[in-house]
């Protein structure tokens, strides 16, 4: 009975169109979405391409003045052991899946 009430869109109201501030804003956050792709695919790929078992990093212990050889840094080598650790090497596929929403993002941004 009152669940069976189907709406329809024209039902009298009148919609308006979005205006050009909130499509700029919109624009500008499918661009910062695209950035933020594009550095966590590159820092990934690089963390996992400069990867060292010699570093210090989340299961691996090193003296206090150890160097790190990742180009991450400290943070980097302890991403990349742990990305390694718990994925191996399907780790690569969170740089593929990185750049994949990256092309997603970036062929929206051309069509609007």
């Amino acid at each position: 009975m009152f669940f069976n009430k189907k709406t329809s869109p024209s039902n009298g109201r009148i919609q308006a169109e979005p205006s050009e501030k909130a499509l700029h804003g919109a624009s500008l956050v499918r661009e910062a979405w695209w950035l933020g792709l594009v550095l966590v695919g590159a820092y990934l790929a690089v963390i996992l391409i400069t990867y060292s078992p010699q570093d210090p990093s989340w299961s691996h212990m090193a003296s206090e003045g150890a160097s790190v050889d990742n180009a991450g840094g400290s943070v980097g080598a302890w991403v990349s052991d742990m990305l390694l650790y718990l994925f191996g090497f399907s780790a690569w596929w969170w740089v593929v899946l990185a750049f994949y929403g990256m092309w997603l993002v970036y062929k929206r941004l051309g069509s609007t």
